[in-house]
Formats: structure tokens, C-alpha cells, sequence
């Protein structure tokens, strides 16, 4: 007797096929992609210390001991001018009818501004100085031409010794002084009186 066996044939339509293969490149995509949990516990960290510091100066501050003084002046019928020198010595140019230093009885002192600083030992330091300034009587004026700071001793205070044009430094005491004069224009037949003025001096670190 013969026996026949039935064979069944499993065919995949067109459709199934590829979205079988597409699931399967999703989810091997997906794995690859999934983060992977760090070992890493720290112990290869460093470290460094850093240093600070800082540096704190003196402030530079400006002392005036002494005004600029042309002492007494006799007017005349000409113009011309007075001037006081680092050393305090007053002059007036031989102008005939020109104004003249005053020396009797009533003498006043001449002398130049005088000032001392104090500051950080060996800081670098400018002098500022106006060109000019002016003194009045009421109405009536004159002009002072100012010269540049010369190096004197002020109030017990000696100079550093560094004094160039208008700059220098402070000592190591923490000090600096120096001194200012002056040139006074007098006009002709300048009214009498007592004349007064002001001018400002100022220093600042370079």
C-alpha cells in the first residue's frame, strides 16, 4: 500500500517581509544607542592650590605751609614787575618809573608757596602747577606768573631728592617737599591796598 504525506508551503507576501526586517534594524538601532552605566568613581580628580595677595599703598596727600608772598611794593607811573625766587629773595627789574621793592620800616617778608607731601615710600608722583593766577584789591588786579616746583626743605621735611621738572617721588620716609615762586605784574600807578588771591596745587601718583 502506498502512503501519501501532505506538504504545506509557508509563502511571506511582500508586504511582511521588509516590515519584519525594518523591526529588526529598529531594535538593533535602539541597543546600540541605549548609554552604558560609567565605572567612574572620581579617584583620578586633581586638585592645585592657588596663591593671593594684594598690595595696599598710602594715599599721597598735599600740605601747604606757606602762601606765595611779593612783600611791599611801591607803584609807579610805569608798569613792570616784582619776583620772588625759590629762596625767598624779592626782585624788581630797574624800570625807570617802574614799581621797586619796599624795604623800610614796613617791610613784609617775600617768600614762595611752600609745601610738603606725604605718601607711599618710593612711589612716582606728578606736581600740577597753573601757569597763572591772579590777586585782587576790590576791582583792581594783578597777575602772577608761577614758576616751576624747585626742591626745598618745608617744615622739617627734606627733599627726596627726586625732583625733575614736575615730577618726582617720595623718599623713603615717606616724604617729598618743594617750594614755588613767582612773578608779579604790576601796572602803572597800580592802586595801593592789600591784594589777595588763591591758586590750586595738586599732586597725583603716576
Amino acid at each position: 500500500m502506498w502512503n501519501f504525506t501532505r506538504f504545506s508551503k509557508l509563502v511571506l507576501s511582500p508586504v511582511f517581509a521588509p516590515a519584519m526586517c525594518a523591526a529588526a534594524f529598529g531594535a538593533a538601532a535602539l541597543l546600540a544607542m541605549a548609554p552604558v552605566a560609567s565605572a567612574y568613581d572620581g579617584s583620578n580628580d586633581c586638585t592645585q592650590s592657588v596663591s593671593e595677595g594684594a598690595s595696599v599703598a598710602q594715599p599721597i596727600a598735599l600740605v601747604n605751609i606757606q602762601g606765595i608772598n611779593f612783600g611791599r611794593i611801591i607803584t609807579g607811573s610805569a608798569a613792570g614787575s616784582v619776583t620772588v625766587s625759590a629762596t625767598g629773595n624779592v626782585t624788581a627789574p630797574l624800570i625807570a618809573n617802574g614799581p621797586a621793592v619796599y624795604n623800610g620800616s614796613e617791610y613784609i617778608d617775600p617768600s614762595p608757596a611752600s609745601f610738603y607731601v606725604t605718601g607711599e615710600p618710593g612711589y612716582c608722583y606728578n606736581i600740577i602747577t597753573p601757569a597763572t593766577c591772579t590777586v585782587s584789591n576790590g576791582t583792581n588786579t594783578m597777575t602772577v606768573t608761577l614758576s616751576s616746583p624747585t626742591a626745598e626743605t618745608v617744615d622739617g621735611h627734606s627733599p627726596s631728592g627726586h625732583l625733575s621738572g614736575t615730577a618726582s617721588a617720595i623718599d623713603a620716609a615717606g616724604y617729598d617737599a618743594w617750594v614755588i615762586g613767582g612773578t608779579l605784574s604790576v601796572g602803572a600807578n597800580q592802586a595801593s591796598g592789600s591784594y589777595t588771591g588763591t591758586f590750586t596745587e595738586e599732586v597725583e601718583y603716576q
